[in-house]
């Protein structure tokens, strides 16, 4: 429960895939990394990417165009 609800307060939020999502991988979330999957779409390494929706435990990214936050 706490642990979906931790999850849950980063939709919405930029990080940076660390390596190519086929259609999972790791991103980079302010200075935490998480195992997310991608929509559907490859990811590129270093792509930036925004936190769209949780399911289970799972973080789902799109690849965006949004700068990360300074």
């Amino acid at each position: 429960v706490e642990l979906r609800r931790q999850l849950k307060e980063l939709v919405g939020r930029i990080g940076t895939a660390k390596t190519l999502m086929l259609p999972s991988g790791p991103v980079l979330i302010g200075n935490v990394t998480y195992d997310a999957l991608s929509e559907g779409t490859a990811v590129l390494a270093g792509e930036r990417v925004k936190v769209v929706e949780i399911r289970g435990t799972r973080i789902v990214v799109r690849p965006t165009d949004e700068d990360l936050p300074q």
